[in-house]
């Protein structure tokens, strides 16, 4: 199990973090992203902050479903993204920098370094797609 995450603060969608798996049988499978809270992790900006949304692209066999999130809305732990018919073979979960809601930004001055307060981040952690109904 890898313990780890990709942060970035928010952008215009231009860059993107991408999940990709290899689903073993054609099936309803429920996708969900990891929804932490990346702050006990001592960063500054904030990932979970009210008011704030991310967006999800699942691609199965029609295209692409673009989901909205807004993190502080929902649960810490595993967040359902919804249930997809996936055909056997690649699928593919990803996740843009953009963001929405409140930009708030608080600049401070700690011994010489600007720090940026209440910026929201975007968090790449993790992605698992479960069989459902057999």
């Amino acid at each position: 199990m890898v313990h780890d995450a990709y942060c970035k603060s928010v952008g215009e969608g231009k860059y993107k973090a991408e999940w990709t798996t290899q689903i073993p049988e054609a099936g309803e499978y429920e996708v969900y992203f990891y929804n932490g809270d990346f702050f006990k992790m001592g960063m500054l900006f904030q990932a979970r902050k009210k008011g704030t949304c991310i967006y999800y692209t699942m691609y199965d066999s029609l295209g692409g479903h673009e989901i909205r999130v807004e993190p502080a809305e929902e649960s810490m732990g595993w967040v359902s993204l919804g249930k997809y018919y996936l055909e056997k073979g690649e699928a593919k979960v990803v996740l843009d920098d953009r963001g929405g809601g409140s930009e708030e930004v608080d600049e401070k001055s700690e011994g010489g370094m600007r720090m940026m307060q209440n910026k929201q981040m975007i968090v790449a952690d993790a992605v698992k797609w479960v069989r459902r109904g057999r």
